[in-house]
């Protein structure tokens, strides 16, 4: 049965950030505007969320929320802003209020925190991870996987959720889907291997750029890594081995969404050996837009790329050379992964993926402990 005149709260601070923004932009507005006899009380920057639209869906009201996640100060914060009357607090991140008015139900991305400690720079922020994830798992009413994969790397870390566990995949948005009409202008001259992802250890981008040397003198193409080089848990040193590569090596930052589009629709391929992923949207995306995907065999990538894309162990240097110059260079192979790509692509859309949070929220509101 639909609860009627619920009272959410959505922690939206990191609703411009890296893949929980994209996930926040695609379910929430969705989500709200399905359920226009709920209220949604909306914690972050009022100025970003503004530009995201939000507050104009009738049942969207906004609070400010400065606190910086993943730091003491949230938790003070949240419970202050957040409105004593709510029926449910929904969390798109593992950092939750510890001091909670109301159930919470939880979208857990990944549990690289746990599985890797070394993604994790420092003690300190390891043991702050390590209490969230245990939080949750004892006490969030509902929990939201982004893939089978990190649910069960959930159960096996630490053990049965005590609530509702649920995978909803992830979705690609329209604007990637190829368009020979709508195609961006080209950023770069010359063929090009694309890596789309925040530097950081787990990603392992100092093995992709070891591997590319391995080839460089046999292939014309260059490396282009997009993603932000500076930040939480962010490897510094990562830019200074790509800077050893000269020119051959691209370093393009944290881009807006045109100048991604324009990246990755115009690559040979998009490629990446990361050590550990909870779902894996860039090789979607890159798909969508009819781009070859050379990926590693590991975390939730093979769950969601399928057969649509070309694999290497990570952990082995000569394969992820051997795979990244099949990919560059054999046109047979690339022509099978983008008709495979586009093929498996459709099966990841954010409306179902909105369906399915909705159907959890629901049932999390008409629980009972």
């Amino acid at each position: 049965m639909t609860r009627t005149g619920a009272r959410l709260v959505l922690d939206a601070r990191m609703a411009t950030d890296g893949g929980i923004g994209t996930y926040l932009q695609n379910v929430f507005p969705r989500v709200a505007s399905a359920r226009p006899d709920w209220s949604f009380t909306v914690l972050g920057d009022p100025a970003t969320i503004q530009a995201l639209g939000w507050p104009a869906i009738p049942n969207v009201a906004v609070r400010q929320c400065r606190s910086t996640y993943y730091t003491m100060s949230e938790q003070i914060e949240l419970p202050l802003r957040a409105p004593r009357n709510m029926d449910l607090f929904w969390s798109p991140h593992y950092n939750v209020p510890v001091v909670a008015a109301a159930p919470l139900v939880v979208t857990v991305h990944d549990t690289c925190h746990l599985a890797l400690q070394e993604s994790t720079r420092g003690p300190l922020p390891r043991m702050y991870a390590s209490f969230m994830y245990r939080r949750i798992n004892r006490h969030a009413r509902a929990i939201l996987f982004d893939s089978e994969f990190t649910r069960n790397e959930m159960r096996r870390l630490l053990g049965e959720p005590r609530g509702r566990s649920t995978v909803a995949h992830l979705g690609v948005d329209a604007d990637w889907w190829q368009n020979q009409a709508t195609t961006p202008e080209r950023p770069l001259a010359g063929p090009y291997l694309v890596y789309v992802g925040a530097l950081k250890r787990h990603k392992n981008v100092p093995a992709l750029l070891r591997a590319f040397a391995r080839i460089r003198d046999r292939v014309p193409h260059r490396l282009v890594i997009v993603g932000r080089a500076a930040g939480l848990n962010v490897d510094p040193a990562i830019a200074g081995e790509a800077a050893l590569l000269g020119d051959r090596v691209i370093l393009a930052g944290e881009v807006n969404a045109t100048r991604l589009r324009q990246y990755v629709t115009h690559a040979e391929a998009l490629v990446t050996a990361s050590l550990y992923e909870g779902f894996g949207l860039p090789p979607l995306e890159a798909m969508a837009a009819g781009r070859p995907c050379m990926v590693s065999a590991a975390g939730s990538l093979p769950e969601v790329c399928g057969d649509a894309a070309l694999y290497c162990d990570p952990r082995d240097e000569t394969s992820i050379a051997q795979r990244l110059l099949e990919v560059a260079t054999d046109k047979e192979l690339q022509c099978a992964l983008v008709r495979r790509g586009h093929e498996r692509v459709r099966q990841f859309n954010w409306l179902r993926c909105a369906d399915t949070t909705i159907d959890v929220l629901e049932r999390a509101l008409g629980a009972r402990r």
